[in-house]
């Protein structure tokens, strides 16, 4: 390289300091001359000690989107095991709902048999119980049932479970358990 053709106009603060202490300036006095000049306009200059960010390799392009990729994938896997399961566990309320309502005489003797149930509903409760709505119609009537259940193992706790028959004031109790 011939002294005087170095173009110092690009380097940043750090880096013309860096050519600074580098540089032979008796072998090289017009690029020593010309670094010193870049070195006093960078003063002048606001921002200058920033260095421009280094693009990133197509390499690293390259695992930053696999990383992004395999991330979404796992976000989207627990978000779909995270439905599945709420939606099993809500099929098992309701099916073990419907299955106490249905074997319960009280149940039976107000709407008769069989009991057919809609517009099943939950709501989470303190302690893990679940609240329960379900509206139940039978050949006698039909009625709102309300309650708590709570899964203990494999077993299904019933709580304060009322069933309160279309035309009625007063609820019939269908748990054995209260709160």
């Amino acid at each position: 390289m011939l002294d005087g053709q170095v173009d110092y106009s690009n380097y940043t603060r750090r880096q013309l300091y860096d050519a600074l202490r580098h540089i032979d300036g008796a072998r090289f006095p017009l690029n020593r001359a010309n670094l010193e000049r870049a070195l006093e306009v960078m003063k002048d200059r606001p921002g200058a000690d920033d260095e421009a960010p280094r693009p990133l390799s197509a390499r690293a392009k390259k695992w930053f989107i696999i990383g992004a990729v395999a991330l979404g994938l796992v976000i989207a896997a627990a978000a779909t095991m995270s439905i599945v399961s709420k939606k099993r566990l809500l099929v098992e309320q309701t099916q073990v709902t419907y299955q106490y309502v249905a074997k319960n005489t009280a149940a039976l003797a107000a709407l008769g048999s069989p009991i057919a149930s809609s517009d099943f509903s939950t709501q989470p409760a303190p302690e893990g119980a679940v609240r329960i709505k379900l509206k139940a119609k039978g050949p006698k009537a039909g009625g709102t049932i309300t309650g708590k259940i709570r899964k203990s193992g494999k077993d299904w706790k019933f709580m304060s479970f009322r069933l309160v028959v279309a035309g009625r004031y007063d609820s019939i109790e269908l748990s054995t358990e209260t709160e």
